[in-house]
């Protein structure tokens, strides 16, 4: 009964372990699984031969378990290496799967890998972009932060070079496509990902470089044990030899590095922790340089209301005119001030890349840049701003370099200022001392503007000369490389800009 039931237990999952055998023997090389197959194949033999003679051991349940508990150390081992590229595939859904052609007058829906270079697409507001190209006409604002890191929304005009998985915010454009579908750069940077996702841990390396040596000792041993019992007693060699194989079959050597990876994954997960490699494990046991994204790591990733000076009762009519708006900065006001009620609007209008402008409860408003607001306003502040706030001499309340000013004139005059940024999470400092404490030298490496990098690096403790902006995916990964060379290196972050640099 044992016999018949290992024997599909052999053609079936123990098969995989004679067909890598072959290969090995073929390429003369020797691999793991070349013990381990002798060890099933003999071991098989030795056993039916022995139950068909009913003496002598027999080794049909060992084999039968040899087998289960290899492949089950190789699903888990294999499990994180499926999930690494799972990860890379959900990295592709920034890109939208079509876009909106223009053919004459006519306008139609096509998926994104129709997409060909020398296309007119019409890019509405709220739209992310489904291959690189310039603006043809229009003008809007865009939303970068996820391929550069810039955390502020940036203007852009006829002319300018618009990338794929960029935001459309403010305004309709039309985009002329330059590249598409893989020679776009952000297929360019996940290519980057894809490729860095299937190196293993060094670990795992070592492992594998002594698997030879200890393959080709094993197989000496074996030959010298059945030689020598042959001279003792013959009938018993084969027993031993076989015994050899089975007891050093290296099931350690296959087997515990990379399970004990995958346990050392599972446990991070269950804490909310997803490790793509094992490799990162055993940079993180060690000591180096940790660098740190800005936007959406040491910050919250979105753009916040982050100052303000003004009455109270201007709020009311700044929600009026931003309600309908899709602007990042009009979404701020309005998660500033959930439970203002906003006033009676008669009139709205944009204009891309300067603010709106309406009449609210029988007031002229304005709302946007400084350059903007300063067409409409033609006195001093109606206010005595905060001292703390004003520059002396000055009727304008300054915001600090590191936010997005942004002004409120009512009738002509210019009742307040708001100043909008990333907010820094209230954990950062924190981390950072952590991780600084832990022995890393901790640094940071954004694409944000370097003055604003700047002041978040004071704000969570990180030197001035620690802190690296104006940082595009390309010169990121190029960091990380010159790191390398004086020691281990972590790259911490959360966007596609960041993921060369983290792969």
């Amino acid at each position: 009964l044992s016999l018949a039931l290992v024997i599909p237990a052999m053609l079936g999952p123990g098969r995989i372990f004679f067909r890598s055998a072959w290969a090995a023997i073929r390429a003369r090389a020797l691999h793991l699984d070349l013990p381990i197959a002798i060890a099933l194949g003999v071991g098989f033999v030795r056993g039916a031969m022995n139950t068909v003679r009913d003496s002598g051991p027999v080794y049909l349940d060992g084999i039968a378990v040899l087998i289960f508990l290899l492949l089950v150390g190789r699903y888990l081992q294999q499990r994180w290496q499926r999930a690494a590229t799972d990860a890379s595939e959900l990295l592709h859904s920034l890109t939208p799967n079509g876009a909106r052609v223009v053919e004459g007058d006519e306008i139609r829906e096509v998926p994104a890998s129709a997409i060909t270079p020398g296309m007119l697409l019409d890019v509405r507001a709220g739209d992310t972009l489904a291959a690189d190209g310039t603006i043809e006409t229009g003008r809007t604002t865009l939303d970068m932060a996820w391929l550069t890191g810039e955390s502020r929304p940036v203007a852009a005009a006829a002319g300018d070079e618009i990338l794929a998985g960029t935001i459309n915010v403010a305004a309709p454009v039309r985009v002329r496509v330059t590249r598409a579908g893989e020679e776009t750069r952000v297929a360019r940077v996940l290519q980057q990902v894809e490729e860095s996702a299937q190196r293993r841990a060094p670990v795992v390396l070592l492992a594998n470089r002594l698997a030879g040596v200890f393959v080709a000792a094993v197989l000496t041993l074996s030959v010298v044990t059945w030689a020598l019992w042959r001279t003792i007693d013959p009938d018993a060699a084969i027993d031993h030899a076989i015994a050899l194989l089975i007891v050093t079959c290296p099931c350690a050597l296959a087997m515990a590095t990379p399970l004990s990876v995958t346990v050392a994954l599972g446990r991070a997960a269950r804490r909310g922790i997803f490790v793509k490699g094992g490799d990162a494990l055993q940079v993180l046991a060690g000591r180096g340089t940790l660098l740190l994204d800005k936007t959406g790591t040491l910050t919250a990733g979105r753009s916040a209301l982050v100052s303000w000076d003004g009455p109270d009762e201007v709020r009311a009519m700044v929600l009026a005119l931003e309600q309908g708006s899709l602007h990042p900065i009009a979404a701020g006001f309005r998660a500033a001030w959930p439970g203002v009620a906003a006033a009676d609007v008669t009139s709205v209008e944009h204009t891309s890349g300067g603010g709106i402008a309406g009449v609210v409860a029988g007031h002229h408003v304005a709302v946007g840049s400084p350059s903007f607001v300063a067409a409409a306003t033609s006195a001093p502040l109606s206010f005595p701003p905060s001292v703390s706030q004003r520059t002396p001499g000055s009727s304008v309340i300054p915001v600090p370099p590191s936010l997005t000013p942004v002004h409120i004139a009512v009738d002509g005059q210019l009742v307040a200022t708001a100043g909008f940024g990333d907010p820094v999470r209230d954990d950062s400092r924190e981390a950072v001392a952590a991780l600084e404490a832990r022995g890393w030298s901790v640094g940071m490496l954004s694409g944000d503007a370097p003055s604003v990098c700047e002041s978040v690096g004071a704000q969570v403790g990180i030197p001035v000369d620690r802190v690296r902006g104006g940082a595009t995916p390309e010169l990121k990964a190029a960091a990380v490389t010159a790191a390398r060379a004086s020691g281990e290196v972590v790259m911490v972050g959360d966007g596609v800009n960041d993921a060369a640099a983290m792969a």
